[in-house]
C-alpha cells in the first residue's frame, strides 16, 4: 500500500499490526511504502562519493582499493558510468 509519507506509513503499519494481533490472519497485514523526495539526490550524491573523498582524478591507493574498476559488480557498473566516465582505463571499456 502506498502512503503519502513516513508518518502515514507508521500509522498504517501500526493499524495493520493491531488488526493482526486480534485476527492472527497474516493476509490482513499491509506493508506501507512511500516515495522519498530525496531519491534522485541520493543516487546523484552516491555517484559523487569517490570524486569527493578518494582523491579523484589522481590515481590514489584509496581510489584503487575502494573504487576498483577491474571487476565491477552491479553497483560498480553504476558508479563506473557515473563516476569514472573520463578514465581511460575504465573496466567498461575493457581496459
Amino acid at each position: 500500500m502506498e502512503v503519502a509519507d513516513r508518518h502515514a506509513a507508521v500509522t498504517a503499519l501500526a493499524s495493520s499490526l493491531a488488526d493482526y494481533a486480534i485476527s492472527q490472519d497474516p493476509t490482513h497485514l499491509t506493508y506501507p511504502v512511500w516515495r522519498d523526495p530525496d531519491v534522485l539526490d541520493t543516487w546523484f550524491s552516491s555517484g559523487l562519493w569517490p570524486i569527493g573523498t578518494l582523491g579523484w582524478p589522481e590515481q590514489t591507493p584509496e581510489l584503487a582499493k575502494y573504487f576498483p574498476t577491474s571487476t565491477p559488480d552491479h553497483r560498480g557498473r553504476y558508479h563506473l558510468l557515473l563516476g569514472r566516465p573520463h578514465d581511460d582505463d575504465a573496466a567498461c571499456r575493457g581496459g
